[in-house]
């Protein structure tokens, strides 16, 4: 039986085969999305072409794209990149961000699972802090058909490394939303609306299940954010966009913004960010 590469270190989280998200979660919140989150080290990217085995002359789809932190840089290293979000602000600041760039990018507002691709068109496949949102089973089914022969799909991501506890400082920020929400509510949910008896699983397992070869790594990077950066991330955040906070998210913001630096009187949050990349090539003869 073939299984995923294991790291009895790391915890793998575990997400709802199903997930329900509002398909308008990040509306409005596509420039604090391409400011403030986080991109993803040239050598991790390089790597994951290698493990891969990409050429780079084929075609790299970038599935729940958001603003390009993945198609913006790979388009630097393959021939084609199409990138794909469901929601329209992220694929305008996206195609702004890569003219900036100077990069070449097809750019496509589509949910994943309504995308329509030729077999065996695709040499590479990302989903980046993005696959939770999906329906995971249905995305890997049909990887496995627009994949040519020796592709994969790569799942990757970044941000709070699993059984560690958060920095100081970010369980500041927590507390705020929460205790803004319990004052505000925000008109439409921000979190996921799946039944809570729905299976959980892993996505490296969910992969091996539906006939997958994986290899996995993560890793952690030390890094400081500024207080301007920290609250630019809060907004970037799905239960924290500006829309989400409401008409008076300037209120919200001078309040965090005095809770952070009661903390760190300096203006400085250091973090250990973690990072990981999940390969999955599709086994030859797998159902």
């Amino acid at each position: 039986m073939t299984t995923a590469d294991a790291e009895p270190t790391r915890p793998r989280p575990e997400f709802p085969l199903r997930p329900e998200f509002a398909p308008d979660l990040f509306a409005g919140a596509g420039e604090d999305y391409a400011r403030y989150r986080d991109g993803y080290p040239d050598a991790m990217l390089d790597e994951i072409v290698g493990v891969a085995g990409a050429t780079g002359d084929g075609v790299l789809l970038d599935l729940a794209c958001g603003t390009g932190q993945v198609a913006i840089p790979m388009a630097r290293r393959f021939r084609t990149v199409w990138a794909v979000d469901q929601e329209p602000d992220m694929i305008k600041v996206g195609a702004a961000e890569a003219a900036r760039a100077g990069v070449e990018i097809r750019w496509t507002c589509s949910s994943a699972e309504r995308l329509s691709i030729t077999d065996g068109d695709l040499e590479l496949i990302t989903v980046a802090n993005a696959f939770h949102r999906l329906d995971r089973r249905a995305v890997a089914r049909s990887a496995r058909g627009w994949l040519r022969p020796g592709g994969a799909l790569v799942i990757m991501g970044s941000g709070r490394i699993p059984g560690e506890p958060l920095p100081d400082w970010e369980s500041v920020v927590r507390t705020a939303i929460r205790d803004w929400h319990q004052s505000n509510p925000p008109a439409t949910p921000t979190s996921d609306q799946s039944p809570p008896d729905q299976r959980k699983v892993s996505h490296e397992d969910l992969l091996v299940e539906e006939g997958y070869r994986v290899s996995h790594r993560s890793f952690v990077v030390a890094r400081e954010r500024t207080l301007d950066e920290v609250i630019g991330h809060v907004y970037s955040r799905s239960n924290s966009t500006r829309r989400a906070l409401g008409p008076n998210a300037a209120d919200f913001e001078a309040d965090l913004r005095q809770r952070l630096l009661a903390r760190h009187p300096d203006g400085r949050y250091p973090e250990d960010l973690g990072y990981f990349y999940s390969v999955a090539h599709p086994i030859t003869g797998a159902a």
